[in-house]
């Protein structure tokens, strides 16, 4: 009865052909108490966008990743998204409210002022949710888990773009690179639910790699068998960025 506005084939496309001109570094140069005038701190802490990162290092699990990466970094191990604070909610002009992995819930209707916003071409200057904080979370993790991960194994790639395409952009990139910090094993992206929460399960990837404090304090542990973890992961290592 009512026709549906489908998101054209094109731009899909055209995402996928911007994500492969994209050179990657290493994750080692995200350090969030280098000076302002950093080259990465600075470019970085002026965009939103979505980010891939790369694994080489020797951790058993991951032995199949880290040879199919090897030589060019083909195969992500995750795929995350840095977006403003207030381009999920309809909340005032400068609210600092969540935007990230936890969030509870969606607003139910958008302001004119947030929309004005979502829809500007203009995603510079300083953000507060931007590329380089979500990659120095990220990076803080990692150097976390130092008994099983080693933060110099890894690499990253970012797609920075207007923050009303971000979500869109980590759904089609998990879609078509089948990451699996994003699949197989969950957790990653979590952050300390914080006080009266710690009920829940701690999660697969806490269990593989601790370090972080907050994970130690979860009263259970989520699920999983190594073994069907690790055939899993091989066959999951193909990747889809052909049209």
């Amino acid at each position: 009865m009512f026709p549906t506005f489908e998101i054209p084939a094109e731009i899909e496309r055209n995402l996928i052909t911007f994500f492969r001109q994209q050179q990657s570094f290493p994750l080692t140069a995200i350090n969030p108490r280098a000076p302002a005038a950093d080259p990465y701190k600075a470019e970085l802490s002026r965009h939103f966008g979505v980010y891939v990162l790369y694994y080489r290092g020797d951790f058993p699990l991951y032995a199949d990743l880290a040879e199919v990466n090897r030589g060019e970094a083909v195969k992500p191990i995750y795929v995350g998204k840095a977006v403003s604070s207030g381009s999920r909610t309809g909340g005032r002009r400068g609210a600092a409210l969540p935007s990230s992995e936890g969030d509870q819930g969606e607003p139910e209707e958008m302001s004119l002022d947030l929309a004005e916003r979502v829809l500007s071409v203009g995603t510079r200057g300083p953000q507060s949710n931007s590329l380089f904080k979500r990659l120095g979370e990220h990076a803080g993790n990692i150097r976390r888990a130092h008994d099983t991960l080693n933060i110099a194994d890894f690499e990253v790639r970012v797609i920075p773009m207007a923050d009303a395409l971000v979500q869109w952009a980590e759904a089609v990139m998990i879609k078509r690179l089948r990451p699996i910090w994003n699949a197989q094993i969950s957790g990653f992206g979590n952050h300390d639910p914080g006080k009266g929460r710690y009920a829940q399960a701690r999660s697969i990837w806490d269990q593989l790699h601790p370090g972080r404090t907050w994970a130690t304090r979860m009263e259970s542990l989520a699920p999983y068998d190594l073994d069907r973890l690790q055939r899993e992961l091989r066959l999951s290592l193909p990747v889809d960025l052909d049209d």
